[in-house]
């Protein structure tokens, strides 16, 4: 990505009047005004926005709050998170399925068309879903992971942690590279590809690696950082600051090419396909900045939220924006074209549907085990599960170190089922066969004395 470094100074540009002497003096510093008016006319115009953005739709989780959000690459689905609680959304805000688990959800992402789609724990897990929302895998790459981004195609996830390290996940969820950081993490972002990652920390630093974690670059900014984004094109990188300034570099070399200042110290951002356009939120703010600028002076589009922004998604295409927050809302915007007409889409409402819920309570002594239902994985225990059908399944319970604890079960429409498992350490069951080996050899060899004893020849009494 190339591009002139500058910073953004709204209003006109001063033009200089030449010096004219002579009997036209006059007529000519008349049409020079009248030139000069009509050039700030046409700047001005230039540097209006073209666009605004319109409500189209909110959404509230069912029993919790709305802390995350996610708008998949197509466009076609937004994943939103909230204590225990993940929602995949049509874009029409259309539920599409809801899980449950028993766990706090920190960040979630998704892929084209939600077919994959990744959030990670308070407790230090990383889960992928399939576009049904069925678990794929679970893994603990290590630290107490706070956020997570999944590649346009699904294939790979990268996963910030507080204090690092940065993980990057294969397709299987195992962990393909990991690098290091001294301070806290601030953010981490990946391209639709994968092949630049980026991070920010505390102290001020941003690193930039290639996706097989070999460093492009890094930035020291002697200011602390405050959030990162990566346009999914993977040309551009930008970096929040404490000081309220928000830095976009090229991916490529590091070189600053846009730094914007800001009224507020920006606390989340979220750049567009090439990187031009760009969504800002501030700390303790409940405006939204949106800048669709090609890196020119036109003014920001200003969004202000129902409370303080938590976070702040732009669609790849800069079609959308998705705003959390503190209310635990998600707000969905539609970008509106105020030169051309054009339709804007209407939310469509979602029926509320009645039915009898299975409640399937599993536990395990050690807790932390896996949880697998019909050979599907179902999450880690203690776990309570709302979406297991009527009718028999097969459960199996499996921890390392241990045996594997299976049953068959059976619910009933609206039954509430608890089951407990007390896992047996690998190699053992409920029979002390210890304790029958040590009673064999003892009378094994008591035996032996014995006969020993019986059958000893006395060599003195043949003396």
């Amino acid at each position: 990505m190339t591009g002139h470094k500058g910073k953004n100074n709204f209003g006109m540009r001063d033009l200089k009047m030449p010096a004219i002497s002579g009997h036209r003096a006059t007529a000519t510093a008349i049409l020079l005004m009248l030139l000069a008016l009509s050039v700030q006319a046409v700047a001005a115009a230039a540097d209006t926005p073209q666009f605004r953005m319109e409500y189209l739709w909110d959404f509230e989780e069912s029993s919790d709050r709305v802390t995350c959000a996610d708008i998949s690459p197509d466009g076609n689905r937004i994943v939103a998170a909230g204590g225990n609680v993940i929602s995949m959304l049509g874009k029409d805000g259309r539920v599409i399925w809801e899980k449950k688990y028993d766990d706090t959800i920190r960040d979630v992402s998704t892929s084209v068309d939600g077919r994959s789609t990744a959030f990670v724990t308070q407790n230090g897990y990383v889960y992928m879903l399939d576009g049904d929302g069925q678990i794929v895998y679970i893994k603990t790459p290590g630290g107490t992971p706070f956020a997570v981004d999944v590649t346009e195609d699904g294939t790979h996830t990268v996963v910030g942690t507080t204090y690092g390290p940065i993980y990057m996940l294969g397709k299987n969820g195992n962990v393909e590279w990991k690098q290091g950081f001294s301070g806290v993490l601030k953010g981490v972002a990946a391209s639709d590809s994968g092949d630049v990652v980026v991070a920010a920390t505390d102290g001020g630093v941003v690193f930039a690696y290639y996706n097989t974690g070999t460093q492009r670059w890094s930035k020291n900014m002697n200011v602390a950082a405050t959030c990162v984004d990566v346009s999914p094109n993977g040309d551009v990188v930008a970096v929040g600051l404490a000081n309220g300034d928000l830095v976009r570099f090229d991916s490529d070399t590091g070189e600053e090419i846009f730094r914007d200042t800001l009224p507020f110290v920006p606390k989340s951002v979220s750049l567009s396909e090439r990187g031009a356009d760009m969504a800002v939120s501030g700390e303790n703010s409940a405006t939204v900045y949106y800048f669709s600028t090609d890196f020119r002076n036109f003014e920001p589009i200003t969004v202000t939220a129902d409370g303080t922004v938590r976070s702040v998604e732009l669609s790849k295409s800069a079609n959308n924006l998705a705003i959390v927050s503190d209310s635990g809302t998600l707000t969905y915007y539609y970008r509106y074209s105020t030169t051309f007409v054009q339709p804007t889409p209407q939310a469509t409402a979602v029926p509320e549907v009645s039915y009898e819920v299975n409640v399937l309570v599993i536990e395990s002594n050690p807790k932390g085990a896996q949880v697998l239902i019909d050979n599907r994985i179902a999450g880690i225990t203690p776990i309570t599960l709302t979406d297991v059908s009527a009718g028999p399944h097969t459960l199996l319970i499996r921890s390392e170190g241990f045996q594997d604890w299976t049953r068959e079960f059976s619910l009933g429409s609206g039954a509430t089922v608890t089951i407990s498992a007390d896992m047996l350490p690998a190699g053992g069951d409920d029979f002390p066969w210890i304790f029958v080996i040590i009673a064999v050899v003892a009378v094994i060899a008591v035996a032996a004395f014995i006969i020993w004893r019986r059958n000893r020849v006395d060599y003195n009494y043949l003396f």
